[in-house]
C-alpha cells in the first residue's frame, strides 16, 4: 500500500511537471507581425480533396522561401507510398512543374497547375494563407486573434473560403493545424492536416 501511494505521488509530480512544461510556451507580444515576416519555412502534412477528378488523400511538402509579392516556393505531393505525384515549382521569374514524368515551363505556377493537372489549389497566396495570415479584406477572429474565417481569390479569379479548425503555438506564434479551402463554383473543397512546421 505504501509503494503504491508513493508511485502515485511520482506519477502525479510527473504529470504536474510535463503540464508545467507544455505551458512554458508563451506567445510573442506581436506574434502576428513576427509571423508575417518569416519567409523561408515549411510545411508537411495531408491533403484530401473532397471532388470526383481529384485523388481522395495525397501527402504534400511545401518549401517556402518568398511572400505573395516575390512568390518562391516548392510544393511536392506524393502519395501515402511516398511516389511522387507531382512537384510544382515558381521562383521570381519561372515556374516548373514534374508531373507525370513530363517537365512544364511557364512564368505563374498556378497557370500550369490549373492547366495541366485535375488538381485546383490557390498556390501563388500559399505563403501566407498556409500559415494563417490570409491577404484577405473578409476574416473573422476568435478570441485569440486567431483567424478562423478568411476569403481569398487566386489569380484565375476563383474565390475560396479557407476555415482554420485548429492550431498549435510553436516558436511563439500559431500555426494552423487543421484548416479547409472550399470553392463552391468549382465544387471542391480540401481538406488539409499539417503535421510539420520547420523555420531557418
Amino acid at each position: 500500500m505504501r509503494l503504491y501511494l508513493i508511485l502515485l505521488m511520482f506519477f502525479l509530480f510527473m504529470s504536474g511537471c510535463a503540464q508545467k512544461i507544455s505551458n512554458k510556451q508563451e506567445l510573442l507580444s506581436d506574434w502576428q507581425a513576427h509571423l508575417d515576416k518569416q519567409a523561408r519555412w515549411k510545411a508537411n502534412g495531408k491533403l484530401a480533396f473532397i471532388s470526383k477528378q481529384s485523388p481522395p488523400s495525397v501527402n504534400f511538402t511545401w518549401q517556402n522561401q518568398g511572400d505573395s509579392k516575390s512568390p518562391d516556393f516548392k510544393l511536392k505531393l506524393t502519395t501515402i507510398f511516398g511516389t511522387q505525384i507531382l512537384a510544382l515549382t515558381q521562383t521570381k521569374s519561372s515556374a516548373q512543374l514534374d508531373y507525370d514524368g513530363v517537365t512544364y515551363l511557364d512564368v505563374d505556377a498556378q497557370n500550369l497547375l490549373n492547366r495541366l493537372t485535375n488538381l485546383s489549389f490557390p498556390v501563388n497566396d500559399a505563403a501566407n494563407w498556409l500559415k494563417g495570415r490570409p491577404q484577405s479584406l473578409n476574416i473573422k477572429y476568435d478570441e485569440f486573434d486567431r483567424i478562423m474565417l478568411a476569403s481569398i481569390k487566386d489569380n484565375q479569379g476563383e474565390n475560396w473560403q479557407v476555415t482554420y479548425n485548429q492550431y498549435v503555438k510553436k516558436n511563439g506564434v500559431w500555426l494552423p493545424t487543421k484548416l479547409n479551402l472550399v470553392n463552391n463554383n468549382l465544387k471542391i473543397k480540401i481538406k488539409m492536416q499539417i503535421h510539420s512546421w520547420q523555420f531557418n
